[in-house]
C-alpha cells in the first residue's frame, strides 16, 4: 500500500523549521550546552512522535477507503451495481428497481459523509468511483428532487450532492499558445 505524504512534507519542515529556531534559541540562552543536546533530542522525538501520528492518520483514512471499494465490489453489492449500470444506461430511475437506487444512494451518502469529513482518502475514492458517482448523481437528481419536496426534507442525500460539487468535471481552460 502506497501512502501519499504530499500534504505532510510542508508541514514537517515548518516543524523543523521551528525545532532548529527553538534549539538554536535554547542554545543562545543557556549556560549549559550539554541541557541543550537534551532539549535538541527531547524535540527529535517530539517531531518523530507527530510524524508517526500524522502517518497514521493517513493509513486510517486509505484503510476507510479501501473498505468502501471492498464493499462496492463485494458479490453481495451485484445486485445494486446492476441498476446502477441500468440507471446509467438510461439516465433515469424510472421503472427501476427504487430499493436498490435507495441503497446505492445511501452507499454514496455514507461514502460522501467518511470523504467530506477527512474519515476516507478522497484521492483513493475518486480514483476509483468518480465516474460512477457522478453519473448516478445526475441521473438521480430529479428524483432526489422530488422527494426532497415531497417529504420535506431538503438535506436528503444533501452530502452526496456536495461530493458531486467536489468530484464533477471542470471544464478545460485553453492555454494561449
Amino acid at each position: 500500500m502506497q501512502l501519499r505524504i504530499k500534504f505532510y512534507v510542508p508541514m514537517l519542515s515548518i516543524l523543523v523549521v521551528i525545532a532548529c529556531g527553538a534549539a538554536y534559541w535554547h542554545w543562545t540562552l543557556t549556560s549549559d550546552k550539554s541541557k541543550t543536546i537534551e532539549f535538541i533530542v527531547a524535540m527529535i522525538g517530539a517531531g518523530t512522535a507527530i510524524y508517526a501520528l500524522l502517518l497514521s492518520v493517513q493509513g486510517t483514512r486509505a484503510s476507510a477507503a479501501a473498505e468502501f471499494k471492498k464493499r462496492w465490489n463485494s458479490p453481495d453489492f451485484e445486485k445494486y451495481r446492476v441498476v446502477v449500470g441500468e440507471v446509467l444506461a438510461s439516465n433515469s430511475v424510472t421503472g427501476k428497481d427504487l430499493e436498490a437506487i435507495r441503497a446505492v444512494l445511501s452507499f454514496f451518502e455514507e461514502l460522501s459523509i467518511a470523504t467530506l469529513r477527512k474519515d476516507a482518502d478522497e484521492a483513493l475514492l475518486k480514483d476509483f468511483l468518480r465516474t460512477v458517482a457522478v453519473r448516478f448523481f445526475l441521473a438521480t437528481q430529479p428524483w432526489i428532487e422530488t422527494r426532497r419536496a415531497e417529504n420535506h426534507q431538503p438535506t436528503l442525500f444533501a452530502e452526496y450532492e456536495k461530493l458531486y460539487a467536489r468530484w464533477k468535471p471542470r471544464p478545460l481552460v485553453k492555454q494561449k499558445g
